[in-house]
């Protein structure tokens, strides 16, 4: 078994440094500085790295963060638990984990004939090594509730074989304590509970002798301790003298107080109690945390003592089994360990006990006193004698709802109106979250009331009260919550019913008791999911080109990414069917009605149509990672493949939105643009409705106008949103939602860093309306049988298959060590086009003939020629030059070869003009794609040059 220390773990490597330098480099150099570093886009740095008693920490000024370690550091950013953390750590630091000694008892086993029932226990005289559990317990209290150490202790059993499977024999095992190996036992008068603390967890307690189905230890000790018969006797007297405050009454109080025990604490287990009662408190516990009293039991507690208290662990399920007892017993008051325990991974009162033991006996008595003194009930009403009429316990109040999941919650990138709080209330269930108002906390108040039964008169006082409004709801205890759904490597989804959890190793379920994040209630998926077998299978080739094969038949939704994959689907579906007949053609498409590798395609129209459905998954995996990389801070750009007649013509009706906004509509809280608004860059208050649980800004069907640079600021820095109605704030990248654009065009420009900033998706036009060039019209419905996607008919079997599908492309992304771009093809042909322009494209395909190409053309011709096309609209010369380049690239040709260019980068030539004046002129020289540029067969057609052009005006 391995052991992964903290203190060793800073004692080795310097208090962790290193691994903050390695998650933050710019924090070199700024180590005890005043200066800090940056670690989002700010001004000046506000985060600090510092060290305390050989431990570094990380402290972020601007996020209000508390000082990290390297331990949760580490746990923040791979999002991880406690343990894992520790040994990403030792990995990092190169550090081995220490092998625990595992210490065992002697053990024997002899066949025999005893009957299976047989036990014999031998026992100290007196508690032996007490202190390994224990610090201040002695021997009385342990005879008091009948714990002794052990001996030996000696069982019959039945043998099992070498697979485990019992057999006839009998065995008598004989089980012997040593130095190293304490054995103890709690002695009832039917059967002995042996604890082994040094055993495996699941084996450290064992039952010897009848086993009963339930008891209460303790429970024979505190009744010893009580006269019942005068405790019920003067219960009776009290009773009889109600409200009274005669002298008599009062006599008989304090007759009570008197033979009534002070306290008896509910302890969560064994250990636990001991410790408890090794303070001098009358204690009782049951077999396991689970097991709860019932109400007669705790009517006959609450008969004997002044007040009933319970002590839970304060892990996860201490705590959830301490409110449902306190709710079952409103008047229990519940003793609340500190929670700084939990940051040392404590949780019991054997841990708080082990921190207090160096203090002495008594000082610790008196640190256990005043956790007591502040011990509380859900009871949160209490009858005021004097005014007749119930009134708040205010703590006990806040108490309740606090532990009904009730808090403030510190809003930290939201739009804030002018004198709004920076607080909001919020109801947790579970790990699910969601923002709630005053009066719905003060309706659930009433609502319980009356499923509880409750008097009328406490519902009476509620209703009528000011309290639980705005103001003082505001006591409500604050709470910090980790949101945080994502690493660089993994992702959590919440669905109804369970949590899942994607790495690149794959697809796994969560335990909720595993998961120590939350989530708003809004981002809870609503599907009660299954997981199903990979639908995909994505790998390299023998020839170590990337190759898909398609799983899953059924998925409407991959079937669909399938032929909007197609981009080849004429020459599969239409060209080879010109001279066949109607029901072949039929035939062929129903066979192959989703296959990316119809038999009508060569291999290279297949391989390139499987890149382009490779290119969805990775992409639609990056746009479900919530995770913000900072060396992937790519705009989603979804776009058609189609070639237009004209630049500026739009085709659409491929199909592109509607996938990606069925993945943003299940999957992300994602703000909505629409791209046809000429006046949305306008907009001063664009991003009015932006938070930091935005996921995703989606800009849909953008313009051919539009200026696409506006929004590529945003993916590598802080958003800043200017609410109309509000302050304005910035959300850092790490929060701040990716950018998704839809569009029948290409950006403008497809510079190196547009490129760079870009995750193509590109889709081909086998979806289509019915124009001159199309024989038919098919949407995305007529592949299905007239069945819609994700309408009411799409039944709960498409939901699982559509959602394991999406968490699969997370998966495949999250798994790929290179980026899966979206073939070149058409987009950079569609990009040129733009480029060129309608009108210089129309031009250039009448213009440019054999008689203008691997020659000479003046540069003033080409811009006569234009004007005149264009009725006299004038191009600047670089924007000429940069136009007929994308012209001459869009046909695979060479403007201007390099052997042709002077010192100047431009080709200068002597040209004679209709009057016989000579002049050197810019030229240009498209060579074509299997030309070659023989300079001296030009020079020798130079004389033959047309002497026609008006130069007056050049400037040469």
């Amino acid at each position: 078994m391995l052991q992964y220390d903290k203190t060793y773990l800073f004692d080795k490597t310097n208090g962790g440094l290193e691994y903050f330098h390695s998650v933050y480099p710019q924090s070199v150099g700024f180590e005890d500085k005043n200066k800090g570093f940056k670690i989002r886009d700010e001004r000046t740095g506000s985060t600090h790295l510092f060290c305390k008693e050989g431990v570094w920490y990380i402290k972020d000024f601007g996020s209000g963060d508390n000082g990290l370690n390297c331990i949760d550091l580490c746990m923040q950013e791979e999002n991880l638990e406690f343990l894992p953390a520790m040994k990403f750590l030792y990995q990092f630091f190169g550090l081995e984990a220490k092998t625990l000694q595992q210490f065992k008892p002697l053990r024997e086993h002899k066949n025999t004939d005893l009957e299976t029932g047989f036990y014999e226990i031998e026992y100290f005289d007196t508690i032996q090594q007490a202190e390994l559990f224990a610090p201040f317990l002695t021997d009385d209290t342990c005879k008091e509730y009948n714990f002794y150490s052990v001996k030996s202790y000696q069982y019959v059993s039945y043998k099992r074989d070498v697979n485990g499977k019992q057999t006839k024999t009998k065995l008598l095992n004989t089980v012997t304590a040593t130095a190293e190996y304490p054995i103890y036992a709690f002695k009832e008068e039917k059967f002995v509970k042996i604890y082994e603390p040094k055993n495996d967890k699941a084996y450290r307690f064992r039952f010897l002798g009848e086993k009963p189905q339930r008891h209460i230890y303790g429970w024979d000790r505190v009744f010893s301790q009580v006269d019942l018969k005068e405790i019920q006797r003067l219960r009776n007297v009290v009773k009889a003298y109600g409200d009274s405050q005669s002298s008599a009454a009062k006599e008989a109080k304090e007759q009570l107080d008197e033979v009534l025990l002070p306290c008896i604490i509910v302890g969560s287990g064994g250990s636990d109690s001991l410790n408890i009662a090794s303070l001098g408190y009358d204690v009782v516990w049951l077999n396991s945390e689970s097991e709860q009293l019932d109400f007669e039991e705790y009517r006959q507690l609450k008969e004997i003592c002044k007040q009933v208290y319970y002590l839970p662990d304060i892990d996860t399920t201490g705590v959830k089994m301490a409110v449902k007892l306190g709710l079952q017993f409103l008047d229990l008051k519940t003793i609340w360990l500190p929670k700084k325990l939990l940051e040392t991974n404590k949780k019991d009162f054997r841990d708080w006990i082990g921190n207090y033991k160096h203090l002495g006996l008594e000082k610790t008595k008196g640190a256990l006193e005043k956790l007591i003194t502040h011990a509380l009930e859900f009871k949160w009403w209490k009858w005021n004698k004097k005014t007749g009429a119930y009134k708040y316990n205010y703590v006990s109040l806040l108490y309740f709802l606090e532990h009904q999941g009730f808090y403030m919650y510190k809003l930290q990138h939201r739009n804030q109106q002018k004198g709004q709080n920076t607080f909001i209330f919020i109801k947790i269930d579970g790990n699910v979250v969601r923002e709630v108002t005053t009066p719905e906390i003060k309706s659930f108040v009433q609502d319980w009331l009356k499923e509880n039964h409750i008097s009328l008169e406490v519902l009476n006082m509620v209703i009528s009260s000011q309290f639980l409004n705005e103001k003082g709801l505001q006591s409500l205890p604050s709470k910090e919550l980790n949101f945080k759904i994502a690493g660089v490597s993994d992702q959590l989804f919440y669905f109804n019913n369970k949590t899942v959890r994607i790495t690149a190793e794959g697809i796994e379920e969560v335990h909720p008791t595993k998961i120590t994040n939350y989530v708003w209630q809004n981002k809870v998926l609503k599907h009660n999911i299954k997981l199903t077998d990979p639908q995909f299978k994505i790998q390299k080739d023998a020839s170590g080109d990337w190759d898909i094969e398609v799983l899953e038949k059924e998925n409407m939704f991959l079937n669909y990414l399938i032929n909007g994959s197609r981009v080849h689907w004429r020459n599969e579906l239409e060209e080879p069917f010109k001279d066949k007949s109607k029901e072949a053609k039929e035939k062929y498409y129903n066979d192959n009605r989703f296959n990316i590798a119809g038999a009508n395609l060569d291999p290279d129209s297949i391989h390139e149509q499987k890149l382009h459905l490779i290119n969805k998954i990775y992409t639609i995996g990056y746009l479900l990672h919530s995770y913000k990389d900072d060396a992937k801070p790519w705009c989603v750009y979804i776009m058609d493949n189609k070639l237009p007649e004209v630049a500026s013509e739009s085709h659409g009706g491929s199909g592109k939105s509607f996938g990606v906004s069925k993945i943003l509509e299940y999957f992300k809280n994602y703000f909505y643009l629409e791209g046809r608004n000429q006046d949305l860059l306008r907009n001063q208050f664009i991003y009015d409705g932006i938070d930091e649980d935005t996921d995703v800004i989606f800009l849909d069907d953008a313009h051919y106008t539009l200026n696409f640079g506006f929004f590529f600021s945003i993916l590598t820095g802080t958003l800043r949103v200017n609410p109309k109605h509000g302050k304005a704030f910035e959300i850092p990248f790490k929060q701040s939602p990716k950018l998704t654009i839809t569009t029948n065009f290409v950006p403008t420009t497809l510079d190196p860093s547009t490129i760079r900033r870009l995750q193509l998706m590109v889709f081909s036009d086998y979806y289509h309306e019915l124009t001159d060039e199309y024989q038919e019209r098919r949407q995305i419905v007529d592949d299905f049988g007239g069945k819609r996607m994700f309408d009411e008919n799409f039944s709960h079997n498409d939901f699982n298959l559509f959602y394991n599908f999406c968490i699969q492309c997370l998966q495949f992304y999250l798994s790929s060590s290179e980026r899966h771009e979206a073939p070149e093809g058409n987009v950079k042909k569609r990009n040129l086009m733009q480029l060129m322009g309608d009108n210089f494209y129309e031009w250039a395909k009448s213009y440019f003939c054999d008689d203008k190409l691997n020659t000479f053309i003046p540069r003033k011709e080409i811009q006569d020629e234009y004007k005149a096309f264009v009725s006299g609209r004038v191009m600047s010369v670089q924007k000429q030059k940069n136009a007929l380049d994308a012209f001459c690239k869009f046909n695979g040709w060479i403007l201007n070869p390099k052997e042709l260019l002077g010192s100047d980068g431009t080709i200068k030539k002597p040209y004679e003009d209709q009057q016989g004046k000579r002049q050197v002129l810019e030229h240009y020289y498209i060579k074509t794609d299997n030309a070659t540029v023989d300079v001296e067969t030009i020079e020798a057609k130079e004389a033959e040059l047309p002497k026609k052009v008006d130069t007056e005006d050049l400037p040469f």
